[in-house]
């Protein structure tokens, strides 16, 4: 009897030990992949002042990678962000969880009140009911381009709660063809000029002190990274 007590004592502080251990884990941020190192393999992080003017690179052209640790998106892009550092060291990084008050924030609601379109609207039965001549496919499937030459990107979403949140034009219950390419101009920016990020992961390409190329969310850069890591 005595022995049964022992044994279901331990186990019960066992099974404390173990809840402690996963609490912690649980509560403990997550290391930041792309953290700054003085050392020749770690990785260089670049501030506002220096984005388009970086000495190092004395005119050369460069990346600057924007993300924010343990993000979802930033996670699945993290790999081929990773490859690329190994062979190429011009490309720097910029920690949003720490400098986001440097950068200016994109006005998501203002693109999705001036650009998102009623397509249809949801039945009883929680399906769609797309209005004549509209279709799932016919936008995200689009070739269209915003006026910087980027490819627009759409999600059609019904009107729920979160969505109507972004879109107060929005009524609820019905579809929208959600835009989700940011409208942002980077080609005329001057290192004079706030900066706009949309949000992470944002891959710009310098070149001549100018942004020349601009990729925003995981799979616009994923694509990118691809090919660079061939």
């Amino acid at each position: 009897m005595e022995k049964s007590k022992k044994t279901l004592k331990m186990i019960g502080i066992c099974i404390i030990g173990l809840v402690i251990v996963v609490a912690v884990n649980m509560l403990k941020k997550p290391e930041d992949p792309f953290k700054s190192s003085n050392n020749k393999l770690g990785y260089e992080h670049v501030e506002k002042e220096e984005l388009l003017n970086n000495p190092k690179e004395d005119g050369d052209s460069y990346y600057v990678y924007f993300y924010k640790v343990g993000n979802q998106d930033c996670e699945e892009v993290k790999d081929d962000i990773k490859t690329y550092a190994r062979s190429h060291s011009a490309l720097y990084f910029v920690n949003m969880d720490e400098q986001s008050k440097d950068y200016k924030k994109f006005d998501w609601n203002k693109l999705h009140e001036e650009n998102d379109v009623e397509i249809g609207k949801v039945k009883s039965n929680g399906k769609i009911e797309y209005y004549e001549g509209e279709s799932k496919e016919k936008y995200t499937k689009s070739k269209e381009k915003d006026e910087y030459g980027k490819t627009k990107r759409y999600e059609v979403k019904k009107a729920n709660k979160e969505y109507l949140k972004s879109n107060k034009k929005a009524r609820k219950g019905y579809v929208y063809d959600s835009l989700e390419t940011p409208n942002i101009d980077y080609y005329t920016l001057t290192s004079e000029d706030e900066v706009t990020i949309a949000g992470v992961p944002t891959l710009l390409h310098v070149k001549d002190n100018k942004v020349d190329k601009f990729y925003f969310d995981s799979k616009e850069i994923k694509t990118i990274m691809k090919k660079l890591n061939k």
